[in-house]
């Protein structure tokens, strides 16, 4: 080899060879890297990870609180009057029975008052089902006019006011008040409550009797929605 080439060679050595403090640098700045790499997925996956479960939790509060679940609270639900009223009533006649309460509605066999809205419409309704020997009966009274509370009876200028009726659910028999029948009937100024008594002479169909029905007593109710 000739002095050229060895001179080259002499000056070209030191670059083939691996530099120790630059290499020590550059493996400390991939180490580095790949560690904050992993910190960041390890930062990101644990963010990702809170966020799933919030999710998760508000999607089960939103489940538990539609089915009234929520923190073991159930809603409550409205009251709905069953149309159960207390009553003080005596009924004679073919029909008899001791009225303490009303029956609880069924269907369209239900108890009815329209009480505070009565004034507003001149007119004032009372149905009350009870329970007699002869099984579920409905009796009515109706007001026309109607002016608020007070005493209502039939007289000379009204006399088909106030009306009242007793008849099986069936509407198949029953009795109702005639133009020679007395009948009086209060309204407290609750507008749910107050007394009747009532002679109910006329039968509602053929298959009635000709005894007559009578009431008498204290009554309740709730208006009607």
């Amino acid at each position: 080899m000739s002095d050229f080439r060895r001179d080259v060679h002499r000056a070209l050595d030191p670059l083939a060879r691996p530099v120790l403090g630059l290499h020590s640098r550059s493996m400390a700045a991939v180490r580095a890297k790949s560690v904050e790499g992993v910190e960041r997925r390890s930062r990101f996956g644990w963010v990702a990870g809170a966020a799933a479960l919030l999710l998760a939790l508000a999607v089960v509060g939103v489940f538990q609180l539609k089915n009234g679940a929520l923190l073991g609270h159930t809603p409550a639900h409205p009251r709905v009057d069953a149309g159960v009223w207390s009553e003080d009533l005596t009924l004679t006649g073919d029909v008899r029975a001791h009225v303490t309460s009303t029956v609880a509605n069924q269907g369209p066999v239900a108890s009815s008052c329209t009480g505070k809205t009565s004034e507003a419409v001149g007119k004032y309704s009372l149905t009350l089902t009870i329970s007699t020997n002869d099984g579920v009966w409905q009796f009515n009274v109706f007001v026309d006019p109607y002016q608020g509370p007070g005493t209502y009876t039939i007289s000379a200028d009204n006399p088909n006011s106030p009306r009242a009726l007793i008849v099986d659910p069936a509407r198949t028999t029953g009795w109702h008040s005639g133009p020679g029948d007395a009948v009086v009937f209060t309204v407290d100024p609750t507008a749910e409550a107050g007394t009747v008594s009532a002679t109910m002479s006329v039968p509602y169909s053929p298959v009635a009797s000709t005894t007559p029905e009578t009431i008498s007593g204290t009554w309740s109710c709730r208006t009607s929605q």
